[in-house]
């Protein structure tokens, strides 16, 4: 009875997990709600347009501008067709009411000497008043795509940049890209 039990919730565990795992992805949203951002002590901090490293990832924001902005719209369209041939869902820069969309020029760079794990759904935007607003989606060339995004893992020597969207409250006015590693990555943007 004990073993039926165990069988039971191991396979329970295993379909949630493979559920939870494939809703991410389809999804592309963090499964937290944003909320107010509390930073980390511990947190590896930059300035704007400087390099930071938390010794597994090294993370460059180069700018943050509205998906508004021809310029950044001409960028996600010509990558688009790129990533969708690497197994990445499309997404439309159209925001929803109320809404802006925010798009994140990151590079990023392994500085392991092996594979590791990555989510793009690990940057989070603060605004000014301390809102956090997590990524909803990210794009980049089709080598980059197949690894950092179908895959979540950036292999070794890997380096691109990434192009991460994140919708804010039109009134929302962003202060600090951030990375959920740990420690924590805080570049501010100004």
């Amino acid at each position: 009875m004990i073993r039926k039990r165990t069988i039971t919730a191991v396979i329970i565990v295993t379909i949630a997990l493979i559920v939870a795992g494939v809703g991410a992805f389809v999804v592309a949203v963090h499964p937290s709600e944003d909320a107010t951002y509390t930073e980390a002590a511990s947190s590896v901090r930059a300035a704007p347009h400087t390099n930071a490293t938390n010794g597994q990832v090294e993370l460059r924001v180069n700018n943050v501008s509205d998906a508004s902005d021809p310029a950044t719209a001409a960028v996600w369209a010509s990558l688009s067709p790129q990533a969708r041939q690497a197994g990445v869902i499309y997404r439309a820069l159209t925001p929803s009411p109320g809404e802006k969309n925010l798009v994140a020029n990151i590079t990023v760079t392994n500085v392991r000497p092996a594979a590791m794990p990555f989510t793009y759904t690990d940057f989070l935007i603060v605004g000014r008043d301390g809102s956090a607003y997590y990524a909803n989606y990210a794009l980049c060339n089709s080598s980059c795509s197949a690894a950092a995004l179908r895959n979540q893992t950036l292999p070794e020597s890997f380096t691109s940049d990434l192009f991460v969207l994140f919708s804010v409250p039109t009134t929302a006015d962003a202060a600090k890209l951030v990375y959920a590693s740990s420690p924590p990555i805080v570049m501010n943007l100004a």
